[in-house]
């Protein structure tokens, strides 16, 4: 494989593209840093090699997109969390944990398939949500409930031309399959698809907790307040920032595994071995983030 980018340069790289200075919290994340960005290297250098023939799938490709919205997350998650926003970090982690998961869904079974099958969810998700928005609207009047139908007649034009496009490309490249048989299934089924049930129960549960802005830190908060112990919230106040840590790393981890699913998928053996490097390096930083955070 060519030689990856040094340690300093993905680090002076991250620092330049997020217009940042090098801290001291910068540097404590270096690692994750540095296997994130090397993961998506990897996988682009992986990917400007494969012949034209091969490139005729287009999962392929697609699949290479979704790689790269997902490395956008993680990447946000840790410059979330060496910034100072910690609690965002921890919903920018969850947004790219899921995006990961969609990446080794996709890669565990029929790739066309599935895709049209991610496809086709948005769509009827998007349609279900414009008849719900439709009926709010109903009894405006006037301007005001112009501005709104005409919104709704935008956007639904907008999703039968993007169904009509899909079906299309799909008839073309889907000859052998069947594509519509197939369902987009929860967030829990696709966990569990690929094995990690147990992590959507524990970590993604937690993630989640914080995107909808329940009320675990500030009962923390209130307790330690209330038992007027300084020690206490600051104690917890260190633990809130090592747990969002955990979740930041943990999120990181689950990126590698979509791109070390990429490469398996594709074959490429010397990419999957540096990535696997990686993976071990960042996971020793979860098992240290979860000692100090203790159950939470």
């Amino acid at each position: 494989m060519d030689a990856i980018l040094s340690s300093k340069e993905i680090i002076d790289g991250f620092v330049q593209a997020h217009s940042i200075h090098f801290t001291e919290h910068v540097g404590i994340e270096k690692d994750a840093i540095y296997w994130a960005h090397t993961a998506n290297v990897v996988v682009h250098r992986f990917y400007s090699k494969i012949d034209d023939h091969r490139l005729e799938d287009p999962s392929i490709g697609l699949l290479l997109h979704l790689l790269d919205r997902t490395f956008e997350h993680v990447d946000g998650s840790i410059l979330a969390y060496v910034t100072g926003c910690a609690a965002s970090s921890e919903v920018v982690a969850r947004a790219g944990m899921e995006s990961s998961l969609n990446v080794r869904y996709i890669l565990s079974g029929d790739r066309l398939a599935r895709i049209y099958a991610y496809f086709i969810s948005f769509i009827e998700s998007s349609d279900r949500k414009i008849n719900l928005w439709s009926r709010e609207t109903s009894g405006l009047s006037g301007i005001e409930a112009k501005a709104h139908s005409d919104s709704i007649l935008t956007r639904k034009s907008y999703l039968t031309s993007v169904k009509t496009v899909i079906d299309q490309m799909f008839a073309q490249v889907s000859s052998t399959t069947h594509p519509k048989e197939m369902k987009w299934p929860n967030i829990s089924d696709r966990f569990t698809a690929v094995g990690e049930s147990i992590a959507y129960r524990t970590v993604y549960a937690r993630m989640s907790s914080q995107t909808h802005n329940d009320a675990e830190d500030t009962i923390n908060y209130l307790i330690g307040v209330i038992s007027g112990n300084e020690e206490l919230l600051v104690q917890g106040a260190i633990e809130t920032v090592n747990f969002s840590r955990f979740l930041v790393n943990y999120g990181v981890s689950f990126f590698l595994k979509s791109c070390i699913k990429y490469c398996e998928e594709f074959g490429l053996i010397e990419a999957i071995n540096h990535l696997q490097k990686g993976k071990k390096v960042v996971d020793q930083l979860v098992q240290v983030d979860a000692a100090q955070i203790g159950a939470r």
